[in-house]
């Protein structure tokens, strides 16, 4: 029986209310930099695929945020690079970073709200895994989402990034429940279905895309879909 739902973040509660591609070019423009907001869309996908793990090994609070930075300035510093380079890159770099720990940088997949108001209304327990960092936690807590949900597990952290089992084994210890009685929701074929049910959870697909490019099993296209699956 299920008993939980656990919930990735991006791409599933969240997504940017900006194409990134476009957010990296705007934001350059304000440092005299005139990039192609599509060379750095390109750019973008292709570096954060080859990124590591977003886990930290931290001492304390100031360490974490000081590895979260570095993971991210590794990041765009080649993504910026790739489509001609800033050259005042510290200033940008600190600009655009605080840009996305912006709750209003979000936008909140319409039915996210309605879904955890009605999981807590029926004694549902809930919990959102996802591979970011600290300043996922303030951008939950300005979209309303925090206040609905049981906790919130971020990779850098748990210092454990999806798909391995160690984020995953750490939210169902925050629930307080064994794995196979929680449902995980996530994006990502790999990081979220593949890594939830490899760490004995139940898991289900979100694709938000065309119907006729649904894979077969497993998917749903709306989160409230889940809800099917939780007994009354």
């Amino acid at each position: 029986m299920i008993k939980a739902l656990t919930l990735d973040a991006a791409g599933t509660l969240i997504y940017p209310r900006e194409n990134v591609g476009t957010s990296y070019c705007r934001i350059a423009a304000e440092f005299g930099a005139l990039l192609d907001a599509s060379a750095l869309a390109q750019a973008f996908k292709s570096v954060f695929a080859d990124m590591p793990p977003m886990a930290c090994d931290a001492s304390d609070a100031a360490d974490l945020d000081a590895q979260e930075r570095d993971w991210w300035r590794h990041l765009v510093r080649q993504v910026t690079n790739r489509a001609g380079g800033i050259k005042a890159f510290d200033a940008y770099f600190d600009r655009l970073y605080a840009y996305f720990a912006q709750p209003n940088a979000w936008g909140l997949y319409d039915e996210v709200l309605p879904l955890l108001q009605t999981l807590r209304a029926r004694g549902i327990s809930s919990a959102v895994v996802s591979n970011f960092d600290s300043r996922l936690l303030p951008i939950l807590q300005g979209l309303g989402v925090s206040e609905l949900v049981g906790g919130v597990v971020y990779s850098t952290a748990a210092n454990s990034a999806k798909p391995d089992a160690g984020i995953f084994r750490q939210a169902t210890a925050l629930l307080d429940l064994p794995a196979a009685h929680c449902l995980h929701l996530g994006d990502h074929p790999v990081a979220d279905y593949q890594g939830a049910r490899a760490a004995g959870l139940q898991a289900l697909l979100v694709h938000r895309g065309a119907p006729d490019q649904m894979p077969a099993t497993d998917c749903i296209t709306n989160l409230s879909e889940a809800l099917a699956r939780f007994q009354n």
